[in-house]
């Protein structure tokens, strides 16, 4: 009797931890391009374009961005896929990165 009571308690509070710990994720299901840009003065400004389905959209909308402004390879670009802010960084995290 004694043990059963132990073994429904251990049970109860490993279903607890599982259900603390695994958190929703509520980023959305795309991906995003980061675009980085570094000024003379050394900052760098960074643009993003949001919502891609596949990481090759994300790419090809970077790229072309970087075409357009005549950047080409002088700015940095990045993919994320289910990117979304996260305040304890203070910054975007993503789930996947990829150039």
């Amino acid at each position: 009797m004694g043990n059963s009571r132990a073994l429904r308690y251990a049970g109860a509070l490993a279903a607890a931890l599982t259900l603390t710990a695994c958190e929703r994720d509520t980023r959305p299901d795309q991906w995003d391009a980061f675009l980085y840009n570094q000024s003379m003065d050394g900052s760098v400004t960074e643009y993003s374009l949001e919502g891609f389905k596949t990481l090759e959209h994300c790419r090809a909308a970077a790229q072309r961005v970087l075409i357009f402004h005549g950047k080409g390879e002088t700015q940095d670009y990045e993919c994320g896929y289910k990117c979304g802010y996260d305040p304890r960084y203070g910054l975007n995290v993503c789930k996947e990165t990829a150039k």
